[in-house]
């Protein structure tokens, strides 16, 4: 099966025209099949889906197969702390219906960045230098949003963080919906 075969919950939800948590419920109690990926997230077979809905008697759009799907641009995250940037992906897509991908490291960072464009990257403070910051920008994904995540409120750091290319900051002790305001465009 190809990547289009498989669904976010987001997607999954929007499909049978039901909340990201209500599919996220149905996968916990084992009445959904799913898979989950190397970083947290799960994912859903269109056939299961599709088989799902029918079962719950849903009504499930049909999806033509040579209908393009839309070009969503996720939001890149990378921290130090990966519990964090599990948790901020895991809020973005619930709360948001806002898909993410979580960077282990500055290959992987780097990979997304240009094979996603992604919306905005959300890089932990002292991951990048300026020039490796300056680099990334310039490989065509510049009209991101280069968010930079401090570990605590710190206006000197945030200064720091804006003078070496850094669109925006945010700290770790934010409350997530003003996080997904920095974030979000």
């Amino acid at each position: 099966m190809g990547s289009d075969d498989y669904l976010t919950t987001a997607e999954a939800g929007a499909l049978l025209g039901v909340s990201p948590p209500t599919v996220i419920s149905w996968v916990k109690r084992g009445e959904l099949p799913a898979h989950t990926t190397p970083g947290g997230h799960r994912r859903i077979s269109r056939a299961e889906l599709l088989a799902f809905a029918a079962q719950r008697g849903l009504r499930a759009p049909p999806t033509p197969a040579a209908a393009p799907r839309p070009r969503v641009t996720p939001v890149l995250i990378w921290d130090a702390e990966r519990d964090y940037a599990d948790t901020v992906a895991e809020y973005l897509s619930v709360r948001y219906s806002q898909s993410s991908v979580v960077a282990a490291d500055l290959l992987e960072f780097a990979f997304h960045l240009g094979a996603q464009r992604p919306s905005a990257a959300l890089v932990g403070w002292g991951l990048l230098e300026a020039t490796q910051l300056s680099r990334l920008r310039s490989l065509g994904a510049g009209e991101a949003l280069w968010v930079a995540c401090l570990g605590v409120a710190d206006p000197e750091l945030a200064t720091r963080a804006r003078r070496v290319g850094y669109d925006r900051c945010a700290h770790r002790g934010l409350p997530m919906d003003a996080l997904a305001e920095i974030i979000r465009p």
